[in-house]
């Protein structure tokens, strides 16, 4: 994924080995939680982006295929994951590519999403590449 000017991002890979990517409009602070809800959320302003791509073991995949791009549809926005804000909008992407399945949390500063948010997460969204997964 390349990040548009402003933005920051990590990927890290969990204990069982699958990778993790963090991508914001802002500056992220060190790696707290897979879900980056701890120090990450409190950081953000109105028009700020918190995208996490987590990626799922394929047994557990029954995710619907996807193409890439991701571009965000009025129905991936849902009612946030236990423990975000309710203030805040929040769209899910659950999707498979590639014999891959990954789970797509997208946290808006605001709620509804400002318009503005929205395009900059469809644009950074729009450079996501997902190779093949390795085998060792």
């Amino acid at each position: 994924m390349r990040l548009p000017a402003g933005w920051t991002g990590v990927i890290y890979e969990r204990r069982n080995g699958l990778p993790i990517l963090h991508a914001a409009s802002f500056a992220l602070p060190a790696v707290d939680g897979d879900d980056g809800a701890l120090r990450a959320i409190p950081r953000m302003r109105r028009n700020d982006v918190l995208l996490v791509l987590l990626e799922g073991e394929p047994r557990f995949a029954g995710y619907p295929r996807r193409a890439l791009p991701i571009r965000l549809r009025r129905a991936d926005f849902a009612a946030p994951v236990e423990g975000m804000p309710l203030s805040r909008a929040f769209a899910r992407v659950q999707f498979s590519t590639g014999r891959r399945a990954f789970d797509l949390w997208i946290e808006f500063g605001a709620k509804p999403a400002p318009a503005a948010a929205v395009r900059a997460a469809d644009r950074a969204l729009a450079t996501l590449r997902l190779a093949a997964r390795r085998t060792g």
